[in-house]
């Protein structure tokens, strides 16, 4: 997953992409990103997290099997209520891209967000919410892409805060070894880096 061989990625991509046309990015990626990125995280609305967030974790993460449970019933009042409280970092974030920051500078600030939001939609939610609210900064993974990407790191402590902190380090390798591939991807998809890095992962570790 995280060496692939010459022109693996944009074989993946556009593979990936010949089967539905890139439908499902087009037309619930790209105007959930676009919805949110009008919005101020200190006085969110309670129809953005019901509305494209909501939607982005149940229709593309497929996450009402975690987020319908009873015991997280009434998460999206609580996303409400947790996003202004964060807004000072995740306003920071929004305007970073993770390929060109220092991580360890802002490594407080990530687990914090990391965490908050985690507790109250869970790991692979907490991503993909995360990179909705900070496109160009916060990765998105699944259990299959957070286990291979211990397998291949082989660092201990891959658990809670510091895993995360681990991929978002193990993903900013790759932004940057592979920039030119990316870059053009995300331009011929007009979508970000990281989704285009999603993307190849989720493909790779199926």
């Amino acid at each position: 997953m995280l060496n692939p061989r010459k022109n693996e990625i944009t074989k993946v991509i556009e593979y990936n992409n010949s089967k539905d046309g890139g439908f499902i990015e087009r037309n619930l990626y790209n105007p959930c990103l676009k919805f949110i990125e009008k919005e101020n995280y200190s006085t969110i609305k309670r129809e953005t997290v019901y509305g494209p967030i909501k939607m982005f974790l149940l229709n593309w993460g497929r996450m009402g099997r975690v987020l319908e449970r009873p015991d997280k019933r009434g998460w999206e009042d609580r996303l409400v209520k947790k996003i202004p409280e964060l807004s000072d970092k995740l306003e920071m974030f929004r305007k970073m891209k993770l390929d060109n920051t220092d991580l360890a500078q802002y490594e407080d600030d990530i687990k914090t967000c990391y965490q908050q939001i985690c507790n109250i939609v869970a790991p692979t939610s907490a991503t993909k919410t995360l990179h909705l609210l900070c496109p160009e900064f916060f990765p998105l993974w699944d259990e299959n892409i957070r286990n291979k990407a211990r397998e291949e790191d082989g660092r201990r402590g891959w658990t809670g805060l510091k895993g995360y902190y681990y991929f978002m380090e193990i993903t900013q390798g790759f932004l940057k070894k592979h920039n030119e591939e990316l870059s053009a991807l995300s331009k011929k998809h007009d979508r970000p880096k990281l989704k285009i890095t999603d993307e190849y992962f989720f493909c790779s570790t199926r």
